[in-house]
């Protein structure tokens, strides 16, 4: 009698526009980043930058006092950043245990 079909994007902006979590396929696991707020995304990353840049300074203050060369400790720097687990860091920020 006139009815629309049924279309599931209209209930996910519904959703959506409410501060739900949405996802296409029920199997499918949702978006992490659709399921925290603006504020708190500002502060993981502002703390897993902060982490990233204690990292790259030791290291590269490490690599110096061992007597490489810039371009020594600018990859030691980078190899720390690249070594980090951001799992585990993610978690302890979140108050969690990782093992």
């Amino acid at each position: 009698m006139g009815d629309k079909p049924h279309d599931p994007r209209a209930e996910m902006e519904v959703t959506n526009r409410h501060g739900g979590c949405f996802h296409d396929d029920e199997t499918e696991e949702p978006n992490i980043m659709e399921t925290i707020t603006i504020e708190k995304q500002h502060r993981i990353a502002k703390a897993v930058q902060a982490i990233c840049i204690e990292a790259a300074i030791r290291a590269y203050e490490d690599a110096g006092l061992s007597g490489l060369c810039q371009e020594g400790r600018w990859e030691c720097a980078v190899d720390a950043m690249r070594g980090l687990d951001l799992p585990a860091l993610l978690a302890t920020y979140n108050g969690e245990t990782h093992d």
